[in-house]
């Protein structure tokens, strides 16, 4: 028998998210003084299935990090997103993320940075912790913006073998497509799932090149500003990665190594096993560039 009772959130995940809706006011309030409340912003970045959720609750249990609980996906991208219920011509962000990236922003309040400022001051200011955290998987394709409304943020590169990634995206696609058709139909969205695969493939490709790049360029890459942490080493040693992490962030590393962590484990192989050999092939071809620039192929 399958278990369909709701599930309950962690007392720590209900008061976070009480204190995020709370940040939303206080910073319509007083956007000035909320936003100058911020302090040593760092955003968790990187493709969808990679562990960012994982990494971003793990962290939230630290005493010394206010983690926000959400993607805040109505301060980043107000206009075009939720996706399958906007108005606003524009594709779905896995489909063409650069037109996408740039719709949205054309589609900004004036505004609109003072107030993702304001939000993220008044939830640091309320939640406590030296370092504030978010996580949003939807700002890969606008690091320059990030970087311009936030100077001292800091970033974490998520990064996940794209052989797993691209399937198990692919999967929940077609799971977000079957709750909600209508705008997926209407604009030929409504894809099978082999050719989500290979539009999950093309997304991570594209995601993680334009990251090293986008890195190069800002000035990023090689410096106290840009992490880059793997799935497959988060879920080898996670007390180990998360100590290490913790010392980057600034805050005590000894606590990952006595806490309580949820179990952890890699669900890569699970996953890449169940394509078929065409199927692995396929992906393959299209990921090759990424897959052999992070080192996951070797030439």
């Amino acid at each position: 028998m399958v278990d369909t009772r709701p599930r309950r959130r962690p007392p720590q995940t209900t008061k976070a998210i009480g204190l995020a809706r709370l940040a939303l006011v206080l910073a319509r309030a007083v956007p000035d003084r909320a936003g100058g409340w911020l302090h040593h912003p760092v955003f968790i970045v990187g493709c969808g299935r990679s562990g960012t959720t994982l990494l971003r609750q793990t962290l939230a249990s630290h005493p010394q990090i206010a983690a926000f609980p959400t993607e805040a996906d109505a301060l980043w991208h107000p206009r075009l997103l939720p996706w399958p219920t906007s108005e606003e011509p524009a594709p779905p962000i896995w489909d063409d993320p650069v037109r996408f990236t740039q719709l949205s922003l054309a589609l900004w309040p004036p505004d609109q940075g003072l107030r993702l400022r304001a939000v993220f001051g008044a939830y640091q200011r309320m939640a406590g912790g030296a370092v504030f955290v978010q996580k949003n998987i939807k700002l890969n394709f606008m690091l320059g913006h990030v970087r311009a409304l936030f100077p001292d943020a800091r970033f974490i590169h998520m990064l996940r073998d794209g052989r797993a990634v691209a399937p198990a995206y692919a999967r929940k696609m077609r799971a977000t497509i079957r709750f909600a058709p209508r705008r997926f139909r209407r604009e030929g969205y409504d894809l099978p799932p082999d050719v989500l695969l290979e539009r999950f493939a093309r997304y991570w490709t594209l995601i993680v090149l334009t990251l090293d790049a986008d890195a190069a360029a800002l000035g990023l890459a090689g410096t106290p500003a840009w992490c880059e942490v793997r799935y497959e080493e988060f879920t080898a040693d996670p007390a180990g990665t998360l100590g290490r992490l913790a010392a980057w962030l600034g805050v005590d590393p000894g606590y990952f190594g006595h806490a309580r962590l949820p179990d952890i484990r890699s669900t890569n192989r699970q996953i890449i096993d169940r394509l078929s050999a065409e199927q692995r092939a396929q992906v393959e071809r299209v990921l090759a560039p990424a897959l052999l620039a992070k080192g996951y192929l070797t030439p």
